[in-house]
C-alpha cells in the first residue's frame, strides 16, 4: 500500500469507527434517510467538501484534483437504507429505532465511503479530475440508484467510471471478490391473481377452484427452466407467497401469488416473463378461470466492466494478500440496484468478507448479523483511494 495512504487510513482510524456506530445506531428505512442524509452533510462540511441533497433523500458530493493530467470524472457509490428487523445483537451500539436495523452493511458502506471522501480531498494534489460521491438512498425497495440516475447524478460533470462494493457475510475478513462480467442477477417481482368461483368444500364441482387452479400453475411453470432454457444460462422462478380462502371447508373466490424472476441476460428477461403468463393464461382457460398478471421489472443484471475489474484487482492487490483476493466462479440470482449504473458507464462492484473465523456467521438480513469496522474500514478504504488514483491518473 503506498505508504501516504496507508498513514492516512491509521489516522482516520478513530473518525471510522465514530461514523460506523453512529449510523448503526440510528438506522432509518428506504426513502426515510432524511436524519442520514443530514449527518453525512454535516461530516463533509467538517472537511469543507461540496456536496448537495439529491433524489429527495440521497447526497452527492464533489473533489475534484488538483494535478494536471487527464480530467476524467469517478463516481464512488455507498447505500444508506436500513431494513425493518428488530435487532437482536448484543454490541453497545445497537439499533436506537425499533424495529429498524443495518442488517445489511450500509452503515460499513457509508463509512468507508465518507471515509474516502475525506482522504481524497485531502490528497487533491494527487490526482487530476474529479471523484464523485454518491450516497444512494431506497437499494433495498424502490431502487434509489435509478432515481439519483434521473436526477442527474452522472453529468455536471460527465462521469467516466463507477465503482462501488458491499459487505460479504459468508466469507472471512479480508476476502475481497468480484466478478468480470455478469455476476448479479436481475430481480423482477410479480403479482398474480386467479380468479375462480368459490363455493362449499364439500361440493367442489359447482365451484372454480383458484387454489387447485394455482398448484397446477406454479408445477407447471418450472418447465419454463427445465425445458425452455438453456441448462448453461440461469434462470430463476420463485413463487414466495399464496393468499387463498380462510376456513376448511369454503372454497375461496380467488387466490393471489407472489415471487420473482432472476435472469440475465436481456432475451431471457422478455422471454421468461411472457412465457409465465402464456401457462397461467392457458391453465386458467382450461379452467375457466380469469386472471391479473402484475410485472415489476426491477434491478437490471449488474455487469461489471473488464478494464475496470483490472484496476480492481490491481488496487486490490496493494492492499490484501494474493490469496485473498479471487474472482467469483459462479453468479449470483440475488439483486443489486448498483446495476443501473453499469448500462451508462464502465463500473465494477466487489465484496469484502466480514466474518470472523471463530465467531458465529449470521448472513445478511438477519436481526444477528454484525461486524466489526476496524476489520472492514483499512481494507476497502484503501482500495477506493488505490482504485481512484489509478483511474484518474492513467494516461
Amino acid at each position: 500500500m503506498n505508504p501516504l495512504i496507508k498513514t492516512k487510513v491509521e489516522a482516520y482510524q478513530n473518525e471510522a469507527i465514530r461514523i460506523r456506530r453512529y449510523l448503526h445506531q440510528h438506522p432509518e428505512l428506504s426513502a426515510k434517510e432524511y436524519q442520514t442524509q443530514q449527518f453525512i452533510i454535516d461530516e463533509l462540511n467538517k472537511h469543507h467538501i461540496q456536496c448537495e441533497k439529491i433524489a429527495d433523500t440521497g447526497v452527492v458530493a464533489l473533489v475534484k484534483g488538483t494535478k494536471s493530467g487527464p480530467q476524467r470524472t469517478l463516481l464512488m457509490r455507498a447505500d444508506l437504507d436500513a431494513l425493518p428487523i428488530n435487532e437482536t445483537t448484543n454490541v453497545d451500539f445497537k439499533s436506537l429505532n425499533a424495529g429498524v436495523m443495518h442488517a445489511c452493511g450500509h452503515d460499513g458502506h457509508m463509512t468507508n465511503l465518507l471515509i474516502a471522501a475525506f482522504i481524497l480531498n485531502d490528497l487533491r494534489d494527487q490526482f487530476s479530475g474529479s471523484v464523485k460521491f454518491m450516497f444512494q438512498p431506497a437499494e433495498e425497495a424502490i431502487g434509489g440508484c435509478e432515481r439519483m440516475i434521473k436526477a442527474g447524478i452522472l453529468e455536471n460533470p460527465h462521469v467516466d467510471g463507477a465503482i462501488g462494493f458491499h459487505v460479504d457475510a459468508d466469507h472471512d475478513v479480508g476476502e475481497v471478490s468480484t466478478k468480470i462480467g455478469e455476476w448479479w442477477a436481475a430481480p423482477d417481482l410479480f403479482t398474480i391473481n386467479i380468479i375462480g368461483f368459490g363455493g362449499h368444500g364439500a361440493i367442489p364441482q359447482k365451484t372454480v377452484d383458484p387454489i387447485n387452479i394455482a398448484a397446477q400453475f406454479i408445477t407447471a411453470a418450472q418447465n419454463i427452466i427445465t425445458r425452455k432454457i438453456d441448462p448453461a444460462d440461469p434462470v430463476v422462478i420463485s413463487f414466495c407467497s399464496i393468499k387463498g380462502g380462510d376456513v376448511f371447508n369454503a372454497i375461496p373466490n380467488n387466490v393471489e401469488i407472489k415471487g420473482t424472476i432472476r435472469t440475465f441476460s436481456k432475451e431471457n428477461r422478455q422471454f421468461v416473463k411472457e412465457q409465465v403468463e402464456l401457462f397461467l393464461k392457458h391453465i386458467c382457460a382450461m379452467n375457466q378461470a380469469k386472471y391479473t398478471f402484475d410485472y415489476l421489472p426491477y434491478y437490471p443484471s449488474l455487469i461489471n466492466n473488464e478494464m475496470m475489474v483490472n484496476w480492481l484487482r490491481e488496487a486490490a492487490l496493494k492492499v490484501v494478500k494474493p490469496e485473498q483476493f479471487w474472482f467469483d466462479p459462479k453468479v449470483k440470482m440475488v439483486g443489486e440496484d448498483f446495476s443501473y449504473l453499469n448500462d451508462y458507464v464502465p463500473s465494477v462492484f466487489f465484496q469484502v468478507g466480514v466474518h470472523r473465523p471463530g465467531e458465529p456467521l449470521y448472513s445478511l438480513h438477519n436481526p444477528n448479523f454484525i461486524f466489526h469496522e476496524e476489520d472492514l474500514f483499512p481494507i476497502v478504504t484503501p482500495i477506493f483511494i488505490e482504485f481512484a488514483l489509478a483511474f484518474l491518473n492513467a494516461q
